[in-house]
């Protein structure tokens, strides 16, 4: 089970903390009372949503986030994404895809081939490398359904640390929000097949694709006896 490493070193840190560890236990026991995955996601981001919100109060905090819409360097890393996360995700490509938007379906694919290597990854080309989700203009078309990770990551300082063109990742200033990181520890611990964004998306995206491919070809086949009179 792949888990962010940011916000699985909170975890360790603050797990028996009253309030940081409260935070945990609050909204893993909530999730675990939901049933629909979209409700589960809406929960989650909401939740970190508004630490985010809070953190960004402090003008300091605001004035030195280096963080712009159109920068998009860090969507061109490998994202990790809860199961729910990825099914929301997978049915937000077909979504786009009927409303004639652009999604590369064929850089999902070699994305996906990667698995979850980040070596591998880095050895892409840094346009084989950029989110499905990022139109021609870097904005990003799921930008309310955006995972958790990207919703709590803020990099304070130079945005050019972010590059990752050449293919090496970079020391970065992270603005950390640790009550965010506990939700996120929540939503990854209630999932069994949490993994990279490419990877989940394309797996759930070949399921569906399958599974219409089989359904019309069980309609095709009680056509056909039918009309044998079988």
């Amino acid at each position: 089970m792949r888990i962010p490493a940011i916000a699985s070193r909170t975890f360790e840190r603050f797990k028996e903390d009253l309030y940081f560890g409260g935070i945990f236990r609050r909204v893993f026991q909530s999730l675990n009372k939901i049933s629909n995955s979209e409700d589960r996601v809406k929960l989650v981001h909401q939740e970190i949503d508004r630490y985010v919100k809070h953190k960004f109060s402090d003008l300091a905090v605001k004035n030195n986030v280096a963080c712009r819409e159109g920068c998009a360097m860090c969507c061109h890393t490998q994202v990790s994404v809860t199961d729910d996360e990825a099914d929301l995700l997978a049915g937000k490509v077909v979504q786009l895809i009927s409303q004639g938007e652009k999604i590369d379906i064929s850089r999902l694919r070699r994305q996906a081939d990667m698995q979850e290597n980040d070596e591998q990854w880095y050895k892409q080309s840094y346009d084989d490398r950029k989110c499905i989700f990022l139109n021609d203009s870097n904005r990003c078309m799921v930008y309310e359904e955006r995972p958790a990770v990207c919703r709590s990551h803020h990099v304070v300082g130079n945005v050019e640390q972010c590059s990752t063109q050449n293919g090496q990742v970079r020391a970065q200033q992270v603005l950390i929000t640790h009550e965010s990181n506990m939700v996120i520890m929540a939503a990854f611990m209630l999932g069994e097949k949490n993994g990279a964004l490419a990877k989940r998306v394309w797996e759930l995206l070949s399921s569906k694709l399958l599974n219409s491919h089989e359904e019309k070809g069980l309609k095709k086949t009680k056509s056909l006896n039918k009309s044998l009179g079988n």
